[in-house]
């Protein structure tokens, strides 16, 4: 089977909760949509912010998330700003897991994609341990995706 995950941004640090959508496709068909967090919670100069980008998952055990996927094996992958804490400013993050948010307004993430705490459960019966795919962040305006709807 071909799983693919899309993770539509619109958000930004400064908003709270989960205004983006996170999409599962499988074998090219929509499975599964639910809300998530492309961003961190408040300002990303000390941490990263995962950059627009398509990438490899790999669902994995973590020891404190559980089931999650694990972004390009755990290597680096573009961010959008610097990230002063643990790569000295350069624009790049890495061990970049998508996982359960803490809260049903705080994400609970450092660079992290998250998905709202409600919709994580029915997300994972579409994933399996040791499933692998496409995983793939885009940007789209508020615009864009009504346009999609209409």
């Amino acid at each position: 089977m071909k799983k693919e995950v899309v993770l539509e941004c619109r958000s930004t640090p400064d908003v709270d909760g989960y205004p983006d959508t996170l999409l599962v496709c499988i074998d090219n068909h929509l499975r599964y949509a639910c809300d998530a967090g492309a961003c961190p919670n408040g300002p990303t100069g000390k941490w990263g912010w995962l950059a627009p980008c398509e990438t490899k998952f790999e669902c994995v055990p973590h020891h404190k998330y559980g089931k999650c996927l694990l972004l390009n094996n755990g290597g680096k992958l573009p961010s959008r700003v610097a990230n002063h804490k643990y790569h000295g400013g350069n624009f790049i993050v890495n061990e970049i897991f998508v996982h359960c948010g803490d809260s049903a307004t705080n994400r609970g993430s450092r660079a992290c994609p998250t998905v709202h705490p409600v919709a994580w459960p029915a997300l994972l019966e579409y994933l399996e341990l040791w499933d692998m795919g496409t995983f793939t962040i885009v940007d789209v305006s508020k615009h864009d995706a009504d346009k999609q709807r209409d």
